[in-house]
């Protein structure tokens, strides 16, 4: 079991920069996941944060995402959209934890499952959204993308 508390904002920027093994070398695993783990806590940074250009760099145009409760899926664009909507709202992210946190990988691509825990802030407000996320990653031109996740409240 790994825990994973990031609850300072990431450079974005930084996290881009994060690149595949050296020539003839083999990332370890642990290197691998301090990857995935920076492009997840990107991803969903760059939601809470309306950081349209992240979520377009990271998540894959074809993706299915799955929010707690969405009767609907949405795709990119819905995606982008419904993070401008949280934002123009007035919606902020104070803390994001993951504790706790498994990967299986195959090639390529790693499946992510984790819990969540992230403090919001509306209109003066202060809530909880915690629960269980599905994550899928596709390593492509030496970086992770996102092309689908799956989030639930746990019950």
């Amino acid at each position: 079991m790994r825990k994973h508390a990031l609850l300072l904002p990431l450079t974005l920027s930084a996290i881009a920069v994060a690149s595949g093994p050296t020539a003839g070398t083999a990332p370890s695993a642990e290197a691998v996941h301090q990857e995935l783990f920076a492009t997840r806590e990107a991803v969903w940074r760059a939601w809470f944060q309306h950081d349209e250009a992240a979520l377009r760099r990271i998540v894959t145009k074809d993706l299915i995402a799955i929010g707690a409760g969405m009767e609907t899926w949405e795709g990119l664009e819905a995606t982008v959209a419904s993070s401008e909507r949280f934002v123009r709202d007035g919606g902020k992210l104070l803390s994001l934890t993951f504790p706790k946190t498994e990967v299986q990988r195959y090639g390529d691509v790693a499946i992510v499952y984790s819990l969540y825990s992230a403090e919001l802030e509306r209109a003066g407000k202060r809530t909880t959204l915690a629960g269980r996320a599905t994550e899928v990653f596709v390593r492509r031109g030496g970086r992770w993308e996102h092309p689908g996740w799956h989030l639930d409240m746990g019950k």
